[in-house]
């Protein structure tokens, strides 16, 4: 059997070792498509890599010699991309480029599974071709933690969060019930946040923006130009400063209120640019919300805490100006806000997860995985229009719960679909034998199960 692994920065080197261990087993061909130089010459400088085993596709690769007439909406896929969106003409070209030589390179090889991510616009128009390409009878996969348990992962499949799983396998009896826990990644991602915003590091980053070192021009996944990596460093600087003059309330202050919660995504970030497309609009989700609340319920809004630099205060002033609408401080535990909201709405957040663990009603803006918890309701735009009111919303989806799951029974389903370790190449432990072992045994298993 053949599979694929997509290229993506440092998690390059975690699917080299796991590639490693799945063609020592002697069941599996490797091959690869990678968009950047060095990462490239970093896999062809390893024993187990040919160059035919490699697609090639810088920005400046050459149109390929017979187009693949299928349809992958380009256009949807450069408005979303974080840098692809700066250059749409050319770059809607060059996704053209990818769509046509991922076809012939993943026909030729035979391939049955691709595994990568899904943030940039050359991975979806590569998971889109697997998808709309019927023929080559590929499959997109994506390995993603669960957030709960921690350091879980599962395969999902599509640009929403839909778990793979496989519907008539036994049900494991070796599980436990999943409880609300802060993941050990969140603690890593905040550690690193607060490590970016020493003095060094910023040193060290306008060092490299001045040598403009690492950064290769032709990387589709990188932002080359220097007065865009200028105006992105100097607006997150000043948004950062901004930040500090966004009045926010205390939880002494809101914490008897009748309220709704909205916790903000960091943005740019596949889980809400991508999972959540059109809804990505953050203002517009709030807006929304608000729309159907009465008179005497509060919408409470929260910056991620690793988000500053994310919004300015423009942002924060346009919501404010929303009665009832409170921007709260962001260090406020959000345990006690879940525990005290009437429902959560989120794109497809963390704290919408914990939300529906707990018992509370949870409306996402995307499909999740979590959406098969009773309370736990999947909206959009179409649901606040034909809605009365917020309570007319819950009693319209509650209906949907006869065929929703108990936290025991999604605790089981969840467990036998998921596997224990870690595809978070920054992750503590990522690279022991350990974990690889176990990455490698999940693959084999998900694709010799299928």
């Amino acid at each position: 059997m053949t599979i694929c692994f997509v290229a993506n920065f440092g998690k390059t080197y975690l699917f080299l070792e796991v590639a490693r261990r799945l063609i020592k087993q002697g069941d599996f061909k490797v091959v690869w498509i990678v968009v950047n130089k060095k990462i490239k010459n970093d896999l062809l400088a390893d024993e187990l890599v040919n160059e035919a085993d490699i697609l090639f596709l810088p920005k400046n690769v050459p149109p390929a010699p017979e187009p693949a007439h299928i349809e992958c909406k380009i256009n949807e896929i450069v408005y979303h991309d974080r840098y692809l969106k700066f250059e749409r003409a050319s770059m809607k070209k060059y996704l053209h480029k990818v769509r046509d030589y991922t076809y012939d390179f993943l026909k030729k090889h035979d391939v049955r599974y691709v595994i990568g991510e899904l943030t940039w616009g050359h991975e979806l128009t590569i998971n889109r071709v697997t998808r709309n390409a019927k023929e080559l009878n590929c499959t997109y996969i994506r390995p993603h933690v669960t957030r709960m348990p921690d350091r879980h992962f599962a395969f999902y499949q599509g640009e929403r969060d839909y778990l793979a799983y496989n519907p008539e396998q036994a049900l494991v009896s070796d599980y436990k019930t999943i409880q609300v826990s802060k993941p050990t990644y969140f603690a890593k991602n905040t550690k690193n946040l607060s490590k970016s915003r020493s003095f060094g590091s910023r040193l060290m980053r306008l060092k490299r923006y001045i040598t403009a070192e690492r950064i290769d021009r032709h990387d589709p996944s990188v932002m080359y130009h220097w007065y865009r990596r200028f105006f992105k460093g100097y607006r997150d600087e000043r948004n950062s400063i901004q930040y500090k003059f966004v009045k926010t309330e205390t939880w002494e202050a809101v914490k008897d209120k009748k309220f709704v919660f909205y916790p903000l995504h960091m943005q740019p970030e596949a889980s809400i640019d991508v999972l959540g497309q059109y809804y990505e609009e953050q203002i517009k989700n709030i807006t929304n919300i608000w729309k159907i609340l009465d008179e005497d319920s509060y919408l409470l809004v929260k910056e991620h805490p690793n988000a500053m630099g994310n919004r300015g205060f423009s942002f924060f002033k346009e919501i404010k100006a929303l009665p009832n609408v409170l921007v709260v401080n962001e260090h406020i535990d959000s345990r006690k806000i879940l525990d005290k909201a009437q429902a959560i709405f989120s794109v497809s957040s963390t704290a919408g997860y914990e939300a529906a663990l707990l018992g509370k009603v949870s409306f996402t803006f995307s499909d999740v995985f979590f959406n098969h918890l009773k309370g736990c309701y999947r909206i959009g735009v179409d649901h606040f229009a034909q809605c009365k009111n917020f309570d007319d919303l819950i009693k319209s989806c509650r209906e949907a719960d006869k065929d929703k799951m108990n936290q025991e029974q999604f605790s089981q389903w969840l467990y036998t679909n998921a596997y224990a370790g870690t595809w978070n190449d920054e992750e503590e432990g990522a690279m022991k034998e350990e974990n690889l072992n176990s990455l490698a045994y999940a693959l084999t298993n998900y694709c010799k199960g299928r």
